[in-house]
């Protein structure tokens, strides 16, 4: 997994600079879900990207299933 996080990572910064008008940043996981959690309003508007296997751990923080 450490491997294929980090071509995404890779892959991501590289194409970031391509999209000017996309607010690009990068957080952990544990801290996004957390936030999540607690409090939702400040990730209304954003659209996340991520790998497959965080997406469905995401997933379940918000739903309240973990």
């Amino acid at each position: 997994m450490k491997l294929s996080d980090g071509m995404f990572l890779r892959a991501c910064r590289e194409l970031a600079p391509e999209y000017p008008d996309v607010k690009y940043d990068e957080d952990l996981l544990d801290r996004v879900c957390l936030r999540v959690v607690q409090n939702p309003a400040p990730y209304a508007d954003r659209v996340m990207v991520m790998p497959n296997v965080s997406t469905l751990s995401l997933d379940s923080f918000a739903l309240g299933r973990s």
